[in-house]
């Protein structure tokens, strides 16, 4: 399912603030339609086109079930194909691949953590150092990115209250919950739109 409803799809289309991203599964949208707060959190950010202020923009997946979604969490290219194929695969062939498998009704965002939560016993950590960090997050198939904002000095202190697998699979929770919430935003506008076609009739 799309993140962005129709029909707010096609209203931020027409006003230029969404479009295709670089990389493919991916759109650009801009970070005043994020949520419901985010008109607030981000006035200072013009209306403007994503070649004009590229600050006032992010890159999300264009679908929230989808292979992009994987690498948005924080895997990296191989590790996320491999995790997307083994969740397509729980669904008949050719039929809508949906956000909870059919057989033990378990969700998208679950059978991700699932995987990283195979080998927990195995790759976890607690150490305050940072080395013992990077080897499991390669083995895990976490992409630079994630691995870069994990091992932040910023959040040194905080890291430190946490496991490994702990904060993996925390972020990951946050991160697909970001996205849902965008979902929903797009859809309170999307009937926003509706019910104003409908008054002026």
């Amino acid at each position: 399912m799309s993140i962005l409803a129709p029909g707010d799809r096609q209203a931020l289309l027409a006003e230029n603030l969404t479009g295709h991203a670089d990389k493919p599964g991916f759109i650009m949208l801009h970070k005043r339609f994020l949520n419901r707060f985010s008109a607030i959190e981000h006035a200072d950010l013009p209306l403007s086109t994503p070649s004009v202020a590229p600050e006032a923009y992010i890159t999300i997946p264009e679908d929230l079930v989808s292979l992009a979604t994987v690498k948005y969490l924080g895997f990296n290219d191989e590790t996320a194909t491999q995790l997307w194929n083994g969740w397509a695969a729980k669904f008949p062939e050719g039929a809508p691949i949906a956000e909870t498998e059919p057989v033990n009704e378990v969700s998208f965002v679950d059978a991700v953590i699932g995987v990283v939560a195979e080998r927990k016993e195995e790759l976890d950590t607690w150490a305050e150092e940072h080395e013992p960090w990077i080897a499991p997050m390669n083995e895990w198939g976490i992409a630079q990115e994630l691995q870069d904002v994990l091992m932040d000095p910023v959040f040194k202190d905080m890291r430190d209250s946490g496991s490994l697998f702990f904060w993996l699979a925390d972020t990951i929770e946050l991160r697909y919950s970001a996205l849902q919430m965008i979902q929903e935003a797009s859809l309170t506008r999307d009937r926003e739109l509706q019910r104003a076609d409908l008054e002026g009739l």
